[in-house]
């Protein structure tokens, strides 16, 4: 390119020598500008690559978060599941005038148990909050992405409160009527009362309502978890 503006001037400044000086000007100032804007072109490759080098560094951390976190949220809908098979077991033997058995500790102990969503992820998307959304060029990871902390997460948290408060509740009953509580056995005082008692009936309806809206959130976020994780890996090749 620079090779034809050149010979193309040295033949203007031959057959029009009293142009000389302003084709000069006007040939010097075109490839002033050429040389410009191939700069700013190289400057833009040189800081696209530092961005997508940033991009994949970001996404390879988040995503190994992610996964971490997916364990702990797979880990908490299993247990609840899990526990909640107590519920049935209780309400049979509380209508029956079966003896107790030992086993039934467990199943008490079960229903007072508790989970909580440990966040691994939550210090990544802060961190993407502070450099700017706009760090994921993808828009549908940047979609998913910004619905699981301002959607999803909040949903999780919002039902693990209403457990919480249920809970206490159903803490302060066996304070006052069994010996243990959640995860080490839990016997009842008295077992003819308790099956006599309504309030402790209604706890435990309350309690398995919870749970059961809790494990299908914590079923949803699961879903939700591994849509970005997967769309990550196919989208970007971030895979490990």
């Amino acid at each position: 390119m620079f090779g034809s503006l050149r010979r193309i001037k040295q033949f203007a400044l031959r057959k029009y020598p009293w142009k000389r000086y302003l084709l000069h000007g006007v040939g010097e100032i075109i490839l002033i500008v050429i040389g410009l804007l191939i700069a700013l072109s190289l400057n833009d490759m040189v800081e696209n690559r530092k961005l997508k080098s940033k991009e994949r560094i970001f996404l390879a951390d988040f995503r190994h978060a992610l996964q971490l976190e997916l364990k702990d949220i797979e880990s908490n809908r299993e247990a609840i599941e899990e526990w909640s098979t107590s519920f049935p077991v209780i309400d049979s033997f509380l209508n029956s005038e079966s003896t107790y058995v030992d086993s039934m500790d467990r199943h008490f102990s079960n229903v007072a148990n508790f989970v909580f969503l440990i966040s691994t992820s939550r210090p990544k998307f802060e961190e993407l909050k502070s450099v700017g959304f706009d760090l994921i060029h993808d828009p549908e990871i940047r979609k998913l992405l910004v619905a699981y902390f301002e959607l999803h997460i909040p949903y999780i948290i919002e039902f693990e409160s209403q457990a919480k408060a249920i809970r206490e509740d159903l803490r302060r009953y066996y304070l006052d009527h069994f010996q243990g509580w959640a995860f080490s056995g839990a016997h009842p005082d008295d077992i003819e009362a308790l099956r006599k008692d309504n309030r402790f009936r209604h706890l435990l309806r309350q309690r398995l309502h919870i749970w059961n809206m809790l494990r299908i959130a914590y079923k949803g976020i699961e879903d939700r978890a591994r849509e970005l994780n997967d769309l990550i890996c196919a989208e970007e090749g971030i895979c490990e």
